[in-house]
């Protein structure tokens, strides 16, 4: 196929066949909601570009465009600068599906917390959803503990977070502004009363409003402020 011949030049491309329900439940919640997008149609084969973590989603290709030279060009260009930490202005996944482990099934939901690294709590059509966490898929188990910040710790920022009176100690992370879409890379610091408070990587402390954040950004800003 041309698309494994173009793509694989920066990406590792991995084939999920629509009835295997294993392979679906290793999909992060934004990979596995992007597949459902509407600008992706019903047929396949379809294209999810992702951060090697599948945490990020890059770019979408439906099958009309995996036949356009000029779709891999742009996509490639897109993928390079996310690359380097400038995640695209506009996210294109707008639900995240959650897998149920062995079973066909999701959730559609945003995150609200990981309590414990056993129980996840999701809002799922307007109302809170708690179930163990080992009762989700691969993918989705692995995003929840990014969304909460578990496993993002660094040793050599411990004392500088001690001095600013942290829980923990955090590490650089890219955040999307909730009005244009630009990122800015920056280390999370603390948050009250809807402000939130981030250092910059040339160690300037910047607050504002949550608010001006994107909901991606900001239910990671509360997951970090709960550790």
């Amino acid at each position: 196929m041309d698309a494994f011949k173009r793509l694989k030049r920066h990406s590792v491309l991995v084939y999920i066949n629509d009835k295997d329900k294993k392979r679906w439940e290793l999909l992060t919640p934004p990979v596995y909601g992007a597949f459902y997008e509407k600008s992706m149609g019903r047929i396949y084969p379809k294209a999810v570009i992702t951060s090697p973590d599948q945490f990020h989603v890059f770019a979408l290709m439906n099958h009309k465009q995996l036949e356009k030279t000029s779709a891999y060009s742009k996509v490639s260009k897109i993928t390079k600068e996310a690359l380097k930490g400038n995640l695209p202005k506009v996210n294109p996944v707008t639900v995240l599906k959650w897998s149920v482990k062995g079973t066909d099934r999701h959730l559609e939901g945003t995150f609200i917390k990981l309590v414990d690294d056993k129980k996840l709590f999701l809002k799922v059509g307007g109302k809170e959803y708690g179930n163990k966490l080992e009762e989700f898929g691969e993918g989705a188990q692995a995003y929840a503990r990014y969304l909460s910040g578990a496993g993002n710790k660094e040793k050599s920022d411990v004392a500088d977070n001690k001095q600013d009176g942290q829980k923990g100690a955090f590490v650089p992370e890219i955040w999307e502004s909730s009005t244009n879409g630009k990122t800015i890379k920056a280390t999370f610091v603390s948050l009250n009363n809807d402000k939130i408070t981030l250092k910059l990587t040339n160690g300037k402390l910047v607050t504002f409003s949550l608010d001006k954040l994107s909901e991606k950004s900001q239910q990671r800003a509360k997951a970090l402020n709960n550790r």
